[in-house]
C-alpha cells in the first residue's frame, strides 16, 4: 500500500509540475505577444511645421468634407495633440477662404477691439450684416467658425460660416464678422488678455456701425453672443433705433424682471428679433416651452435638437426673416 501511495504521489507531483510549466510557458508567451503588439502599435506623427491640412494626409472635397487624400475615408481620431494641430489648420483654411474666395479683409479698430473681417462693400451697402459667434471654448473660438469639431466631422458647410457668407453676398449685403470674445494671450499687459465682450460690442458700434450709411443693420448672434447683444442693447438706445433685425441662433439669454420694465427694449425684442432654438418640430415653427417666455422675443424651431447644428440647419429660415424685415423697413 505504501509503495502504491508513493507512486501515486510521485505522479501527482509530476502532473503539478507539468501544469505549472505549461502555465508559465503560456504566461511568457502572452507577455511577449503583448510586448510585440505594443511595438507594432502605429505612432501618430504630427508634422513639425504644418502648412495645411494636406500635411496631415487630409483635404476637403468639393462637398466641404474632410477626407483622407489617399483612401477617401473620413477623418479618424488619433490622439488629442494630433486633433488640435489639425484643427488649427482647419481654422486657418477657413480664414484663408474668407479672405481669398469671399474677398473680405481684416479690419482693426485698435485696442480693445480685436481683428474683425469685413466685405469690400461694408461701407457702401444698403444692408449691413454683422455675424457674431460664441460657441465653444475660448482657445478654439475664431471668426468664421461655428464649430471647429463640426468642420472636421461634418464638413465646412456645417461647421463654418462660409454658406452664410455666400448667401449674404448673393443678397447683396455688406458683411462684418465680429469677434467680441477675444483673448490677446500674447499681450504683456494682463488687463488686455481678456476683453469684455459687451465693451467690444460697444466699441464696434461706436467706431463702425453707428457711422454706417446702410439703411438696414442686421445682426446674427449665435449662442452666448445673444447674451452679449442683449446686454449691449440695454444700454444703447441708438442701436435699438437703427438695427433692423436680430436673428438669435439658439441663444439662451434671459430678460430679467428689471429689463422687462424697459419698454423700448421689450418692443425691440418683440418686433425686430427672433430666436431659432433647439427643437424636434419642423424648421421655423413656433416653439413655446417653460424657458421661451424669459427670452423676450418670438422663438421658432431650428429643426435640430443639437445646439452645434443649429446655424447650418436654420440658415434658410434666418435669411428669410432678415429679407422680410428689410423689405418691411424699405416700405416705410
Amino acid at each position: 500500500i505504501n509503495a502504491e501511495y508513493g507512486e501515486l504521489m510521485n505522479r501527482n507531483v509530476l502532473v503539478s509540475v507539468s501544469v505549472t510549466a505549461v502555465v508559465v510557458v503560456l504566461g511568457i508567451t502572452w507577455f511577449l505577444s503583448r510586448k510585440k503588439d505594443k511595438k507594432k502599435k502605429p505612432i501618430v506623427h504630427i508634422p513639425p511645421d504644418p502648412k495645411s491640412v494636406r500635411d496631415f494626409g487630409y483635404d476637403f472635397n468639393d462637398a466641404g468634407q474632410l477626407r483622407d487624400i489617399h483612401t477617401g475615408e473620413p477623418f479618424k481620431f488619433e490622439n488629442q495633440a494630433h486633433y488640435e494641430a489639425l484643427g488649427e489648420q482647419v481654422v486657418l483654411l477657413v480664414l484663408h477662404k474668407i479672405v481669398d474666395e469671399y474677398k473680405m479683409k481684416e479690419i482693426s479698430l485698435g485696442t480693445p477691439q480685436p481683428l474683425s473681417y469685413a466685405s469690400e462693400n461694408y461701407e457702401t451697402c444698403e444692408t449691413l450684416l454683422v455675424i457674431i459667434q460664441a460657441s465653444g471654448v475660448l482657445s478654439t473660438l475664431k471668426p468664421g467658425i461655428w464649430s471647429r469639431s463640426l468642420c472636421i466631422s461634418d464638413g465646412l458647410f456645417v461647421g463654418s460660416m462660409l454658406p452664410y457668407l455666400k448667401r449674404a453676398q448673393e443678397e447683396g449685403y455688406g458683411i462684418i464678422i465680429a469677434n467680441p470674445k477675444y483673448s490677446n494671450e500674447s499681450s504683456e499687459d494682463k488687463s488686455q488678455q481678456t476683453v469684455n465682450p459687451e465693451k467690444n460690442m460697444a466699441y464696434l458700434w461706436e467706431k463702425v456701425l453707428s457711422k454706417s450709411k446702410a439703411k438696414n443693420i442686421v445682426i446674427i448672434a449665435h449662442s452666448l453672443a445673444g447674451d452679449w447683444i442683449k446686454n449691449f442693447l440695454e444700454n444703447t438706445d441708438e442701436a435699438l433705433e437703427r438695427i433692423t433685425a436680430i436673428a438669435f441662433i439658439d441663444s439662451r439669454h434671459v430678460i430679467s424682471p428689471e429689463e422687462k420694465k424697459n419698454a423700448r427694449l421689450m418692443e425691440f425684442f418683440q418686433t425686430k428679433a427672433r430666436n431659432w432654438v433647439k427643437s424636434s418640430t419642423p424648421l421655423g415653427t413656433e416653439v413655446v416651452d417653460l424657458y421661451t417666455p424669459y427670452i423676450g422675443c418670438p422663438c421658432v424651431s431650428s429643426g435640430q435638437l443639437q445646439h452645434a447644428y443649429a446655424p447650418s440647419a436654420s440658415m434658410e429660415n434666418v435669411f428669410k426673416f432678415i429679407r422680410e424685415r428689410c423689405q418691411q423697413i424699405n416700405k416705410e
